[in-house]
């Protein structure tokens, strides 16, 4: 076995990922990685970049822990190395085992944890780069996410606006780069409950994403479902509808009938129906996006936990209490396994829950 072998398992991970395989990207860079430890030793910075990459995927498959564990080490890797291995590939490196520990405490609900890593990994971008290099935007953005999720608003949408100023001066009003950011902004004036401003960035977003990638590319059709969250906070479910379902379309096409993406749209899409009044269509598709996330995910992934609760509400606006009932504690154990005990979702949970059993 050779690092060509291992380097090129590491790109076929990637590939595996564009097409939705989650589980089998992530075997193919564990290979690597232990390939890599076999030939150079356990603490280089290849080791550590593919600790990075691993922690990724684990992070999307909702396996918290080993992710966290590994994003860890490779930054313990990287902070023993700092004196000999320099430059910008080891900011890269560095700032990313960062921005994912910060990734993850966020997810958890350790917001506080989560801005320290990110600022740090903004830190080190700002060092090696100056305060005009994309890789400083990036950090500004994934630090305004934390903002969002911990209700500071303001601070949040600074970032993203000092993010986007940057990516317009050196990319043009039209640079892809700038969907994601728009895409942001759009999500933090959303979840401020700014809908009727949210739509203007939200839908920029998807105009870009349209432009640089095509109507039918997997970005594109994310940013498509994120301005459809807007819309559907606007109730205009006869726009919002048509995106879900063009998504669900273009999902199955390009990963077959069961995938992450499918998941999530059904679930969108369940709730339109669920904010309709027709319960039956909504139920069936909830039903239909849980089976699948448990497919994909296993049946103790928090998002998993998320549809149960979707659906556990249809289901006690139904009157149909006792089965409601019995999905809320289920969805309340899978948060409260993986998330901080004041965790929102934890919070919205138990209150339905409460409510519920009234």
């Amino acid at each position: 076995m050779t690092i060509e072998y291992a380097i090129a398992l590491q790109e076929k991970a990637w590939k595996l990922l564009g097409r939705g395989k989650l589980t089998e990207a992530r075997d193919a860079i564990a290979e690597a990685l232990k390939l890599f430890e076999l030939i150079e030793g356990k603490e280089t910075p290849d080791v550590a970049n593919l600790l990075n990459d691993l922690a990724d995927l684990e992070d999307r498959l909702g396996l918290f822990d080993k992710a966290m564990a590994n994003a860890r080490r490779s930054m313990e890797i990287t902070d023993k190395l700092v004196r000999t291995f320099k430059g910008e590939e080891a900011t890269l490196i560095r700032a990313r085992s960062r921005t994912l520990l910060g990734t993850l405490n966020r997810q958890l609900g350790d917001y506080k944890l989560a801005e320290q890593y990110l600022k740090d990994a903004l830190k080190l971008n700002l060092k090696q780069f100056g305060k005009d290099h994309v890789e400083v935007a990036s950090s500004e953005s994934n630090l305004g996410i934390v903002y969002k999720y911990s209700g500071q608003y303001a601070k949040g949408l600074a970032l993203y606006q000092s993010a986007l100023a940057k990516l317009k001066a050196l990319f043009g009003d039209d640079g892809f780069e700038l969907s994601m950011v728009n895409h942001n902004i759009g999500g933090i004036l959303h979840a401020a409950g700014r809908f009727a401003e949210a739509e203007a960035p939200a839908r920029r977003a998807w105009e870009l994403s349209k432009l640089h990638l095509g109507a039918s590319h997997p970005q594109t059709m994310a940013d498509a479902a994120s301005l459809a969250a807007i819309l559907d906070s606007l109730e205009r479910y006869k726009e919002s509808e048509p995106i879900y379902r063009k998504a669900l379309k273009v999902f199955e096409k390009l990963y077959g009938p069961e995938n992450y993406e499918l998941a999530v749209n059904l679930n969108n899409l369940a709730a339109v129906k669920s904010a309709q009044g027709k319960a039956e269509e909504a139920e069936e598709l909830y039903r239909k996006s849980l089976k699948m996330s448990e497919n994909l995910l296993g049946k103790k992934h928090p998002d998993v936990a998320l549809t149960l609760y979707n659906l556990a509400s249809l289901l006690q606006v139904s009157g149909r209490k006792r089965e409601a009932i019995r999905l809320y504690e289920r969805a309340l154990k899978i948060f409260e396994k993986v998330l901080k005990p004041k965790h929102p979702k934890i919070l919205l949970v138990k209150k339905a829950l409460v409510a519920a059993q009234a």
